[in-house]
């Protein structure tokens, strides 16, 4: 008799865990949909990031010095309405950065990190801090630390999509975000950011039209 008692008792205790099982189940689909809901990204606020990613003129305090020098005017480079001419500036102060999201493991590079701007003819032309400049282009091969809005080299390109959603588009190996006459342009080599490029261009032109937007 104790014996069948204790087959019940046991026969009971296994059929209320199998019961209970549901309940896990409900759980685990409540942190996959939460996880998916972190890829939705809101498109305004990328358009916002592509129409100014960076305070050009607090950016330039903080670094106080670079080499600089007259640049290129590429076709497809924006033109402001006002007398003007294109600059470049480069070999930052520390010429440091790093690559990926371990700040600890520094790298330095001559060519780690360019700016392209149109400086506005007038009082200003000759400061390194001029408020009146206008960001053209931007060209890292590294993540400056004083630049933490760009800091995507080396970062997966899965992770890429997470915080910006699907690129417009895909060409030469790069993900493109595009937001009227602004670009971001993400060089990716086996999954991650090899290098990046901010321009800011022409509003009439199509920059697929441009094969070496996509280089470096």
């Amino acid at each position: 008799m104790k014996e069948s008692i204790l087959i019940i008792i046991t026969l009971t205790t296994l059929l209320s865990c199998e019961q209970s099982s549901p309940v896990n189940n409900e759980v685990e689909i409540e942190e996959i949909e939460s996880e998916i809901e972190l890829v939705n990204v809101n498109r305004d606020s990328i358009n916002i990031f592509l129409s100014k990613p960076f305070d050009l003129f607090e950016f330039k305090k903080r670094k106080e010095r670079s080499n600089s020098g007259g640049s290129i005017a590429e076709d497809y480079y924006y033109k402001p309405n006002h007398d003007g001419f294109y600059y470049r500036y480069f070999l930052f102060s520390d010429m440091k950065g790093y690559i990926g999201t371990n700040k600890k493991r520094i790298t330095r590079l001559e060519n780690g990190l360019e700016l392209t701007v149109f400086k506005e003819t007038g009082d200003n032309q000759y400061k390194y801090t001029d408020s009146t400049e206008k960001l053209i282009q931007v060209k890292a091969r590294f993540n400056d630390f004083d630049l933490p809005e760009l800091a995507f080299v080396g970062v997966d390109s899965t992770t890429i999509i997470q915080k910006f959603g699907d690129a417009d588009f895909y060409n030469e190996n790069c993900l493109v975000y595009n937001y009227k006459n602004y670009a971001l342009i993400l060089k990716i080599e086996k999954g991650k950011v090899k290098w990046l490029k901010y321009l800011n261009t022409k509003e009439d032109i199509n920059i697929l039209d441009y094969n070496n937007i996509f280089n470096l």
